[in-house]
């Protein structure tokens, strides 16, 4: 069977880089999500936020891979080595926006009040321990398991809240359901509002959302011009747009 993208004879229906390309869109679209979903996590309903920090990751996941692709292009590479380039590329911002998701919503209430609530339980069998030092490593140890466990819920849930939107109903516990209703809102807000905001970085003239900043550069070029690592980056992205837990 040919590409079905590009036409290619015998391809078996995609392509080495049709592959490539699709597989990097899809990894753009969860670099969207994991950066919506972290700073989301204690202000479902601030619309405007959430929908520039997804709008921000799936930005900077494109620019990284135009700048891979442009550099294995400037090695000589072929098609499928850029496309291959273009992908890694967007693998790497994923694991760096995964990782911020998951130091940020550590911090969200579901996740501290299940340490509480297991650090409570732990200590209440101190009597099995040798010590209260020993119970209380014990206990903190498990506590830190349970927060990590809440997190990892949080990220699948609400990451699928984003993609697949669901029906919200109105309780006394509707705390996820406001989440929901929030992330509904600023996916239409971000493809609503993406084009009439926009403006064209100074260094990589990628297409950029919010306020520019005073050297006319986007956040990624403005970091790289002043020595921040990527994390760095987005995490200062984050803090001007007003969520102070990121880079707590």
């Amino acid at each position: 069977m040919p590409c079905q993208q590009c036409g290619a004879p015998e391809a078996a229906g995609l392509c080495g880089v049709c592959r490539e390309k699709v597989a990097a869109e899809h990894l753009v679209g969860e670099a969207g999500v994991l950066a919506a979903v972290g700073v989301g996590c204690d202000e479902p309903d601030d619309v405007g936020l959430t929908a520039t920090m997804g709008a921000m990751g799936e930005a900077s996941a494109r620019s990284r891979i135009q700048e891979a692709c442009t550099q294995a292009a400037a090695h000589g590479g072929t098609k499928l080595m850029i496309a291959v380039a273009g992908r890694l590329a967007a693998e790497s911002v994923v694991h760096e926006y995964r990782g911020i998701a998951l130091k940020t919503l550590s911090w969200s209430p579901e996740a501290r009040a299940e340490g509480q609530r297991t650090y409570a339980a732990e200590m209440r069998r101190q009597h099995l321990h040798p010590s209260s030092e020993a119970a209380n490593l014990a206990a903190e140890h498990a506590a830190d398991e349970a927060r990590v466990r809440v997190v990892e819920h949080l990220l699948v849930t609400r990451g699928r809240v984003w993609q697949e939107p669901c029906v919200v109903t109105e309780g006394p516990d509707c705390r996820e359901d406001a989440y929901a209703r929030g992330a509904a809102q600023a996916r239409t807000a971000k493809s609503a509002a993406r084009p009439a905001g926009s403006w064209r970085c100074a260094d990589c003239r990628n297409a950029c959302i919010g306020a520019p900043l005073s050297t006319g550069r986007c956040a990624p070029c403005d970091g790289r011009s002043r020595g921040l690592s990527r994390i760095e980056r987005f995490a200062q992205l984050a803090d001007r747009a007003g969520h102070a837990e990121l880079t707590a």
